[in-house]
């Protein structure tokens, strides 16, 4: 361990949004940093004459509206903008105001305010308001001024933040967490994360994001502090592309015009989803193949389909007595609560009834199961307990008896484990703060014992923090000696798509998994996701969900995200 890192923030004011207090809080609380110095900003806007601005303000009166309305309709919860005062929680921070020089879009501060800064002798300046920053105070601390960039500075630079991923139906969102250089939007790249973009409203988009870059700089400053500085600017060198270029345009606020042709087709995009709505439901169901090679040709399947009245999904297969038993989500639409069900089948694919094996009174989903030392175990998603339970068959298939939680307090979902060189390995998908999609990022976990409440986390947690490739979909399988873990890919739409992984390596320093493949609901018209593989020597099992026209077929109409 290294010395705690001194921080300063750059503030607009002692009143912030919810997601950076809550990011401050757990900073303030941690053991890698300190916060020692305020530095809020107490400049004026450039002065603009009335006319001026009563111009600009009308040329974008209709965004502005359309922004108000969103947030008022879809009422994005917890609200990652509900104003937090830091007065309490930094009280033993010194405190300066400084008058940054203004020019058009950029603060330069400079002089005594300048000094006093240098002298506080910080680590880290954590850019939290202030304009575009040029000049000297961009090496006023010793590993430079670390900034968020609520969009992915690959893709979409200028802003507003999260307006034309939604407009524009871009199926994700990227936050970027930069060291500030004279290049703007060039600095080098702390940590990128990806998540979903939602279609329908602005306001929810930019709530989702801005509470899954919370933990961004909360995470860089824990490792940071633990490994270095030359190791920690080594691993985060793959943030950075050698070859920097940006092929999009630099995003403005949109014109009245522009805002009104992109808020019609918004509207239209709600009505024809809320039509498809009242005539069609999505319907998820098994499709198997008997093959002992992994052929991923779903248009070769055979289907296991549920009554109307349900659907299922998360299938997970073992075998036991030349049988195999596939274990998966049985939901009823009438009580939307999930339980877990199996259906057993013989080589020949001959297949019982589904009967129902374990029910609680939370949601129950994702039933991982495996056998180990001649014992079958079964770990049930139990996100909506905040635990991660682990059974024991005591009647197999049809009896389970809870033995123990492996983790409590955790908002978790789709745990998938696998024992590898004397050692358990736990993949599993966390949300960390309410607001923020649970789809995006994987965490492992490892423990030498199965009955365990003492998981290790991996220091590179997250593994993975990109909605494209991280919540688990299945067991890992072993395919031609390798081995492989799939992942779901929820960027277009939940479920949509599920990644099969090579694991190339799989240590407590380092894991490596290579996307080799990946299963798209493309073969079938009324396909719209498939997002979970259960592969054992003989059989292949994969959900795919498909819509189902409830009423009139001829008022069918094509689901838009």
């Amino acid at each position: 361990m290294h010395k705690k890192i001194k921080i300063g923030l750059l503030l607009d004011s002692l009143t912030v949004p919810a997601w950076q207090y809550a990011m401050l809080e757990k900073i303030h609380h941690s053991q890698s940093a300190t916060i020692q110095l305020l530095i809020v900003n107490q400049s004026k806007s450039e002065k603009v004459s009335a006319f001026k601005k009563l111009c600009s303000r009308f040329e974008r009166l209709i965004y502005f509206l359309h922004y108000r309305l969103d947030r008022a309709i879809f009422k994005p919860r917890p609200d990652a903008f509900t104003p937090k005062n830091l007065e309490k929680l930094l009280s033993q921070a010194s405190q300066v105001s400084v008058s940054p020089r203004q020019t058009s879009y950029s603060d330069y501060i400079e002089g005594e305010n300048l000094k006093k800064i240098k002298d506080a002798d910080l680590d880290i300046l954590i850019r939290l308001g202030f304009r575009i920053l040029r000049g000297e105070i961009l090496g006023a601390s010793r590993l430079g001024i670390w900034s968020y960039h609520h969009g992915d500075n690959q893709v979409n630079r200028g802003g507003p933040p999260g307006y034309w991923e939604t407009m524009k139906g871009r199926s994700e969102s990227g936050v970027v967490l930069q060291v500030l250089s004279e290049k703007l939007d060039n600095g080098k790249v702390i940590d990128r994360t990806w998540s979903s973009t939602n279609l329908y409203s602005v306001s929810r988009n930019v709530n989702n994001f801005y509470w899954k870059a919370t933990n961004l700089l909360p995470r860089a400053l824990e490792r940071l502090h633990t490994v270095g500085e030359k190791q920690f600017f080594e691993e985060r060198s793959r943030f950075t592309p050698e070859i920097a270029s940006y092929s999009h345009p630099l995003y403005k606020t949109p014109t009245n015009f522009e805002c009104a042709v992109h808020t019609c087709k918004q509207i239209r995009k709600i009505l024809m989803r809320a039509l498809f709505r009242l005539t069609h439901r999505y319907q998820w169901a098994l499709l198997y193949q008997l093959q002992d090679d992994l052929n991923l040709e779903p248009r070769k399947f055979k289907k296991l389909t549920p009554p109307r009245d349900r659907f299922w999904a998360d299938p997970h297969v073992v075998t036991h007595n030349n049988k195999f038993y596939i274990f998966f989500e049985d939901l009823p639409f009438k009580t939307n609560k999930g339980y877990i069900s199996v259906i057993e089948m013989d080589k020949d694919g001959k297949h019982s009834e589904a009967q129902k094996v374990l029910e609680k009174d939370h949601h129950l989903s994702y039933p991982f199961v495996f056998k180990h030392q001649k014992k079958f175990y079964m770990i049930p998603e139990t996100s909506q307990n905040k635990t991660i339970e682990l059974y024991e068959a005591t009647d197999f298939p049809f009896k389970w008896q809870f033995k123990m939680n492996l983790m409590e307090n955790i908002n978790t979902a789709d745990t998938t484990l696998f024992f590898h060189n004397n050692k358990w390995w736990m993949f599993t998908a966390p949300l960390e703060y309410a607001g923020a999609n649970r789809n995006d990022e994987l965490f492992v976990y490892y423990s030498d014992k199965l009955e365990s409440s003492n998981w290790v986390s991996y220091p590179l947690n997250p593994l993975l923090s990109d909605v494209k490739n991280a919540r688990p979909a299945g067991a890992v399988f072993s395919h031609n000696g390798k081995l492989y873990l799939p992942l779901q890919d929820n960027s277009k739409t939940y479920g949509y798509a599920c990644n099969i992984n090579r694991i190339v390596e799989l240590s407590e320093e380092k894991i490596v998994l290579e996307p080799v493949t990946k299963l798209e609901p493309l073969w079938d018209k009324n396909a719209e996701a498939t997002h979970s593989l259960a592969h054992v020597p003989g059989l292949t099992v994969i959900d795919v969900c498909f819509t189902v026209p409830l009423r009139c077929q001829a008022l069918f109409v094509k689901p838009l995200r």
